[in-house]
């Protein structure tokens, strides 16, 4: 096999990857090479974004991410993933590490259920360190077209672009120098939803995160109480730091009429680093949207992936 490389379609051989994390500032193509400024990823129908300084600041963003050699095995038509980057909330052992990595529809369709199957973790050796059995894109709301009861916020427009984030990964920040699976996706059809929820006004409020969350369509929609995604980026645009939101009154779920307003909020994250900029992505359901009473076996396999999460935050917060 070749060596990895900045095409996300390359098979390589994890024992020649190498990873030089101060290159750029740490912030490198897969193949070292700088990246540079990125754009930040595209405004769909339930994300926004706010310019809003957050991280204490007190360690340089240097030692808190650097980029990974991604290893696409196979992908789904016209869905293209890279760079890839590993980071963590502090320099210290019990920080929180995730790894995100960055995704793109270059068809002319709306994909959904896009996520990383078979994510496996790699050391500079070509030795396992970790793995997930697959986590989900953080991306945009999609209905299905022939089941209004069906909806899901891992798509992605044409010519969209998000991430799909593994949130405290199980891994030593360290240790990882590859990203390695198979880039998935639905191959059913879904289009726009009714509604357009848009986050705004985001603030940081000591070490949290608080925004408004407004429904801009004419119909009353339903938010969701976990999967409600932030991430904070650098200047350069490139992820440094997520986590979830939830309303601030700690409703379970909540309806939200047309024009309203709802107060979210995370204080669970201690950033010792620093970003300029948050973007956020709202779960919802639109006004003519009802639970299914039999889940398709995709959103079943997305709604595991979120129990993990809630696990996986449960057990944090009880670390803290």
């Amino acid at each position: 096999m070749a060596a990895c490389s900045s095409d996300p379609m390359t098979l390589c051989d994890t024992a020649d990857a190498a990873v030089d994390p101060m290159i750029d500032g740490g912030s490198g193509s897969p193949d070292g090479a700088p990246v540079g400024a990125l754009a930040l990823p595209s405004l769909g129908n339930n994300s926004g974004r706010s310019d809003v300084a957050f991280g204490d600041g007190s360690q340089s963003n240097l030692l808190l991410r650097r980029p990974v050699e991604l290893r696409v095995i196979d992908a789904a038509p016209g869905i293209v993933a890279g760079p890839a980057f590993i980071s963590r909330t502090g320099a210290s052992a019990s920080a929180t590490t995730t790894v995100f990595v960055h995704v793109a529809n270059h068809s002319d369709a709306r994909r959904c259920f896009v996520n990383s199957e078979g994510l496996r973790y790699f050391d500079a050796d070509g030795q396992l360190v970790g793995h997930q059995s697959s986590m989900y894109l953080v991306g945009s709301v999609g209905r299905f077209s022939f089941q209004t009861s069906l909806q899901t916020s891992t798509c992605l427009a044409a010519g969209e672009d998000a991430y799909v984030v593994d949130f405290f990964a199980d891994v030593d920040y360290q240790a990882v120098s590859v990203v390695d699976f198979v880039l998935d996706a639905s191959s059913l059809a879904y289009v726009e939803p009714a509604a357009t929820v848009r986050p705004e006004q985001a603030a940081a409020i000591g070490a949290g995160l608080s925004l408004s969350v407004k429904n801009q369509g004419p119909e009353p929609v339903k938010v969701a109480s976990f999967g409600n995604t932030w991430i904070l980026f650098d200047a350069d645009h490139l992820p440094v730091a997520a986590g979830f939101l939830r309303p601030c009154d700690g409703g379970a779920s909540l309806q939200l009429a047309a024009g309203a307003t709802l107060a979210m909020c995370d204080d669970s994250v201690v950033y010792r680093g620093r970003g300029q900029t948050v973007q956020s992505w709202i779960e919802f359901d639109d006004g003519s949207t009802a639970k299914a009473s039999a889940p398709s076996a995709e959103k079943q396999a997305e709604d595991a992936v979120r129990e993990r999460l809630r696990a996986r935050l449960a057990d944090r917060a009880r670390r803290r």
